[in-house]
């Protein structure tokens, strides 16, 4: 029987989620890998792939040297069945011209940017965003052409695209982004393969939001007015783990403004800088719940993106990842399989409210994860991936 390959290039930045696909395609057992990577991302995902016979790795060590390599190694690449682009975010121009003879697959991780660019320009009036955008604006889109090269890319070299989820796949084909036939089953960036002993303490509420402390993905205000109208009434210890670190003024007043609130019942852990992972891994893991308070549009580069209909927020992973259950803004469109663990919030009172139910009766044990979400099980999405592969290959 021929042995089947398929070559995987990450070239740009998304270490972690290459690292869950290439699990993936490693437990499907039917093909050989040809992963094209830069040296720096092949560090990050190494150990945690624990690199086997069927993968093999061709690092670039420069930027510069991208272009040598892929052209060195054209034809093992058009030798294989499918090529899969984990994340293309630049060498717009050069993947444009390289002639691939195998179906082309590309995870889109953010809509707007690579189908609909013009009309998602977003600039911000502000001294720093206004030159922040006007040099975007001559590298890129100007001296790169990278609007238009990434547009040729994806009409003329991707035969099918990959979505995060079901939401944001529907979205796309909503709006005629691209056809359905074009569409491969989707993919989480995460998955969970089992259910994690519950380690959070039921003697205080441990409340956590996960991220750097950035007005650009989250709404902390909403979260401190919330706060603001509930500590006066507490009448139980409750910790809240702000878990990132705080970008320019905006995080630092953030900080200041809920240490406060601190009082009897209501302290508040932060952090200066990146939390290490395996501090962030302890903390997330004694949580009783987590709070998403994501904002609804936000920004890719110059463009606009809309959380939880183009751009997947990374909270959503965490939930699934960590296994908790989660309070999030109305406007998130959450998937079928993860509203039994998450209750919505519309404003600060509704926010408010629901925050004095979780922590005074404890209602977030009624969302708790107890068994694997079946749409985020290893199996299942294997199960999807090798059915999406089977039929182009």
């Amino acid at each position: 029987m021929e042995e089947k390959t398929i070559v995987i290039i990450e070239f740009d930045y998304h270490a972690e989620v290459l690292a869950n696909a290439m699990k993936i395609l490693i437990a499907l057992n039917e093909y050989k890998i040809l992963l094209f990577t830069s040296d720096k991302i092949w560090q990050q995902v190494r150990f945690s792939i624990n690199q086997q016979e069927s993968v093999e790795v061709h690092p670039a060590n420069s930027a510069k040297e991208i272009q040598h390599l892929i052209k060195s190694r054209l034809k093992d690449i058009n030798d294989a069945h499918a090529i899969f682009f984990n994340t293309i975010a630049s060498n717009f121009k050069f993947f444009s011209s390289v002639e691939f003879i195998p179906p082309v697959i590309l995870r889109i991780h953010n809509s707007n940017t690579y189908f609909n660019p013009v009309r998602s320009i977003n600039p911000k009036l502000s001294p720093f965003y206004i030159w922040k955008d006007l040099s975007y604006l001559v590298l890129h889109v100007i001296l790169k052409l990278d609007t238009v090269y990434r547009s040729k890319f994806i009409r003329e070299k991707v035969d099918y695209f990959q979505f995060p989820c079901s939401t944001i796949a529907n979205y796309a084909l909503k709006n005629n982004y691209l056809p359905n036939d074009k569409l491969f089953p989707t993919v989480p960036y995460v998955f969970m393969d089992e259910v994690l002993p519950r380690e959070a303490s039921y003697s205080s509420t441990n409340i956590v939001i996960l991220g750097g402390i950035d007005k650009r993905r989250r709404n902390y205000k909403e979260v401190y007015e919330a706060f603001k109208n509930l500590t006066p009434e507490l009448n139980t210890p409750v910790k809240l783990s702000l878990v990132g670190k705080p970008f320019g003024i905006y995080g630092k007043n953030i900080i200041k403004n809920f240490r406060k609130l601190e009082n009897d019942y209501f302290r508040v852990e932060t952090f200066n800088s990146f939390v290490p992972q395996d501090k962030f891994d302890e903390i997330t893991a004694n949580a009783n719940f987590l709070i998403v308070p994501a904002v609804k549009k936000t920004r890719y580069k110059l463009y606009k993106e809309l959380y939880g209909f183009t751009k997947i927020s990374g909270n959503i992973n965490d939930m699934i990842i960590y296994q908790k259950p989660a309070i999030i803004p109305s406007f998130y469109p959450l998937e079928k399989s993860l509203q039994n663990h998450a209750e919505v919030y519309q404003d600060i009172d509704s926010l408010t409210a629901v925050l004095k139910r979780w922590i005074n009766n404890a209602d977030y044990k009624h969302y708790e994860v107890d068994t694997i979400i079946e749409d985020y099980s290893f199996e299942n999405i294997t199960k999807r991936t090798r059915d999406g592969l089977r039929k182009i290959v």
